[in-house]
C-alpha cells in the first residue's frame, strides 16, 4: 500500500516538473507587421523557439506555419529561429497565420518520448506596403538643409515633418523625395516622419545643428535721429508663412525698429532702422535653427 503511495506521489512530482517546464517553453514571433512590397511577393516569416522542457529529441522536432488554412513545414537558421518564405497571393496585401512547433521530451520513468506541442499565442496578421522609406541620404544638419529620401511609392501629396512641422517637399519620382529642413529648435534630435493622405511613416530621428544667419553690417555706429538698414540672409527659401526673426536690444531707447519677417519664398530682407537716445550696446538676432548673433551698436 506505501508502495503505491510512494510510485503515486513519484508520478505526481514528476508530471508537475514537466509541467513547469513545459511552462518555461515559448513560440516567439519574429515577423515584422509590415514588410515592403516586393517584385516576386514573397515574404519571409519567422519565428524563434525557446524550448526547456526537460531532455528533448531534436530529431522529433516539427516546426510548422498555418497560413491560407495550410500547414507549411519551417526551415531552421539557427539560434532557435525557423523561416518559411510566403508568396502572397495576387490582389492580397495581408495574411493571418500562426505557428505550431511539435516536439518529443524522453520521459526516463517509462523510456517513451512523451509528445509536445507549442502554438502561438494568438493569430497575427502581417500586411505589405506599397509606399515606404528605404533610407535618408543624412540624419543631422541645419535649418534649410535640403535632404533626400529614397524609396517608393511616393506621391506629390506626400509631405516630410520634422519634429511635426511641415517641411517643404518636393517629389522627384515614385522613388525619390527632398525636403528641407524647416524653422524648427536647433541643438535637438526632432522625429521625421512621411505624412500621406492615410497615416504617418516614420522615417527615423535628425538632428539639427545651429546654422549661421548672415547679417549685415556687421556693426552699427549712427548718431541719434539717423536711418540705416539691416539686411538678414537666412539661408533657404522662407516657408509660406514666411520666417520670422527676433531682434531684440539690451539698449531699446537707442534703436526704432518694425519686427523682421522674410516672406515666402525669398531668403532674407533688408529692414530699416533709426537711431534713437545716445547708447552704447547691442542688436540680438535670433532665428529658429539659428546660432545667436550680436551686432555692436553705438548711437552718439
Amino acid at each position: 500500500m506505501i508502495m503505491r503511495i510512494c510510485k503515486k506521489i513519484i508520478a505526481f512530482v514528476f508530471g508537475l516538473a514537466m509541467a513547469l517546464f513545459s511552462a518555461c517553453s515559448s513560440v516567439e514571433n519574429t515577423t515584422p507587421e509590415t514588410m515592403p512590397e516586393n517584385p516576386s511577393r514573397t515574404y519571409t516569416l519567422s519565428m524563434k523557439v525557446d524550448l526547456n522542457d526537460g531532455s528533448v529529441s531534436p530529431d522529433s522536432f516539427k516546426p510548422y506555419i498555418v497560413i491560407d488554412a495550410q500547414v507549411h513545414p519551417m526551415t531552421y537558421k539557427g539560434n532557435g529561429v525557423y523561416e518559411y518564405d510566403y508568396v502572397m497571393p495576387m490582389g492580397r496585401s495581408s495574411a493571418k497565420y500562426y505557428f505550431q512547433f511539435d516536439y518529443d521530451v524522453n520521459k526516463v520513468a517509462s523510456g517513451m518520448p512523451a509528445q509536445r506541442r507549442l502554438k502561438s499565442s494568438q493569430v497575427y496578421e502581417f500586411t505589405t506596403e506599397s509606399k515606404f522609406v528605404v533610407s535618408m541620404e543624412a540624419t543631422r544638419g541645419h535649418v534649410g538643409s535640403k535632404i533626400t529620401l529614397l524609396g517608393k511609392g511616393f506621391t506629390k501629396d506626400d509631405k516630410v515633418l520634422v519634429g511635426g512641422v511641415a517641411a517643404d517637399t518636393n517629389c522627384v519620382s515614385d522613388s525619390t523625395l527632398i525636403f528641407t529642413i524647416p524653422a524648427v529648435e536647433s541643438n535637438k534630435v526632432h522625429k521625421v516622419e512621411l505624412a500621406t493622405a492615410d497615416k504617418k511613416i516614420n522615417i527615423g530621428d535628425f538632428r539639427v545643428d545651429d546654422a549661421q544667419l548672415q547679417v549685415s553690417p556687421k556693426s552699427l555706429e549712427l548718431r541719434s535721429g539717423e536711418d540705416a538698414t539691416l539686411t538678414f540672409n537666412i539661408g533657404f527659401q522662407a516657408p509660406a508663412e514666411g520666417y520670422v526673426i527676433d531682434v531684440k536690444t539690451n539698449i531699446p531707447s537707442s534703436l526704432i525698429m518694425d519686427d523682421v519677417v522674410v516672406p515666402a519664398g525669398r531668403r532674407g530682407v533688408t529692414v530699416p532702422l533709426k537711431a534713437g537716445a545716445k547708447g552704447n550696446g547691442f542688436i540680438y538676432v535670433n532665428g529658429f535653427g539659428f546660432k545667436e548673433v550680436a551686432i555692436p551698436l553705438v548711437v552718439k
